[in-house]
């Protein structure tokens, strides 16, 4: 995302209010073997402890380790840190909270349609409530949920091409792999029996890429020309308004990493690294809007995102990057013919405001959140 505020907020917000709230963490990139997206999520955490809060405190790291760790449900933070106690469980309850009680809700909707017997569907609702309470340690919830999954494939009443109590498996391993640390390092020592490599998370490598990033900022994406209309798909067919924020995403992701680069490189490089993790949800969340469509972009002929072919050898520099790191080339005339350019907030200065008055036919867009599309700001 390009507002590093508003994520911050996205991985921390109240759960009793969460109907009003953006969920950005989705359940296939974290309920999986490699928990894609929790980095990033610890990461945005840290920098908004380590600047914002414990910034001239000379505890600050273990202070930020101990937020971390409140976040995650493996300890709860003492009595002097009001503002980690408000992150305390955090992440086991979102999974709860949003993947959990949608798997449930949907076996139950199986259930009432699967003219199962009394007995049978007794058992099914025990498992369940077993399931939803509190009281049941994460262990005891794991044998439910193999339990269920049983049950379910023995009374055959849920369609084949339907998964649900395969996912509320998966859920329970991950809600149980995170209470034991099993699975992942976080500590930072090859303690966990998983070996300490490059894609395991622990702590310290949490905050180190925390202190090179920095405070969080805010992010904006800017354009001498607006050229949206020269874009067309594979098919000939010009973009939807649905397609827009797929491409200005995209090359929001991509800009913001040459811009890292420094203002020299920003032309002459042609192709970026990005975690997918770090960018797909981010996208806008509607049918036919997902990935896949990336690579269906052409702009005056040329594809506009292109993953690359590579060598061995940088194959494995990609893979010390991350199990999720994307090369991806923008297309270059798409660069330079729109002008685009990286703007970061500034308290002192209007920074969209002196853009435009110095590109009268420019145009500012402004991240909204994970799932709904950029904007430009009312001036």
């Amino acid at each position: 995302m390009l507002d590093e505020i508003l994520e911050y907020q996205q991985y921390s917000f109240d759960l009793k209010n969460h109907d009003k709230q953006v969920c950005r963490l989705k359940r296939s990139r974290l309920i999986s073997s490699q928990m894609s997206g929790l980095g990033r999520a610890m990461t945005i955490i840290a920098r908004h402890f380590l600047f914002d809060v414990y910034g001239n405190d000379s505890q600050m790291k273990g202070k930020t380790i101990d937020v971390l760790k409140a976040w995650l449900g493996h300890k709860r933070p003492a009595d002097s840190m009001p503002e980690a106690r408000v992150l305390y469980r955090w992440l086991p309850e979102y999974v709860e909270k949003n993947f959990l009680a949608e798997s449930l809700e949907d076996l139950e909707k199986f259930i009432q349609m699967g003219k199962l017997k009394e007995d049978d569907q007794s058992k099914l609702n025990k498992l369940i409530d077993q399931l939803r309470t509190d009281e049941k340690s994460p262990a005891e919830k794991k044998a439910a949920a193999v339990e269920l999954e049983q049950l379910c494939e023995n009374l055959k009443f849920i369609p084949e091409n339907k998964s649900v109590h395969k996912s509320i498996v998966k859920i329970e391993n991950f809600l149980c792999s995170l209470a034991y640390r099993r699975s992942f390092n976080l500590s930072g020592y090859a303690d966990s029996g998983k070996a300490n490599d490059v894609n395991a998370i622990n702590y310290d490598r949490v905050l180190g890429n925390a202190r090179r990033a920095g405070s969080l900022k805010k992010y904006y994406l800017a354009c001498d020309r607006f050229l949206m209309d020269d874009i067309t798909m594979d098919s000939g067919r010009r973009l939807k308004k649905s397609d827009w924020d797929l491409v200005l995403k995209m090359t929001a992701c991509c800009m913001l990493e040459l811009s890292r680069k420094g203002k020299e490189r920003v032309l002459r490089t042609k192709a970026v690294c990005v975690n997918e993790s770090d960018f797909i949800d981010w996208l806008m969340l509607e049918k036919n809007c997902g990935k896949s469509k990336l690579l269906q972009f052409r702009y005056h002929g040329e594809t506009l995102f292109e993953h690359p072919s590579f060598s061995g050898d940088e194959n494995r520099k990609m893979q010390k990057k991350g199990i999720n790191t994307k090369k991806i080339r923008l297309a270059q005339r798409w660069l330079e013919d729109s002008g685009f350019e990286i703007l970061c907030d500034d308290p002192e200065t209007n920074v969209i405001r002196n853009y435009l008055n110095l590109h009268p036919e420019g145009r500012v867009f402004v991240d909204n959140g994970s799932g709904k599309p950029m904007t430009e700001p009312p001036l």
